[in-house]
């Protein structure tokens, strides 16, 4: 899964709900996520969090400077 598809489920979820009044329990299941998931996702800030950031630095070399 790239890093941009998490939310692209989530829109998706989201359209069928608004478009096509589909529950949002139903997407989850046919998509194979769970709901916790789906929540979580769209709760999410569209800042990186502590954890994504420094697991990037450590993917690209650089040491975490927050320590």
């Amino acid at each position: 899964m790239t890093e941009n598809e998490p939310e692209a489920l989530v829109a998706f979820i989201g359209r069928q709900r608004a478009e096509h009044t589909v529950p949002h329990r139903m997407s989850c299941r046919l998509l194979g996520v769970s709901e916790a998931w789906f929540y979580k996702w769209r709760r999410r800030s569209a800042q990186p969090t502590e954890r994504e950031v420094r697991e990037a630095r450590e993917r690209h070399g650089q040491k975490d400077q927050t320590a």
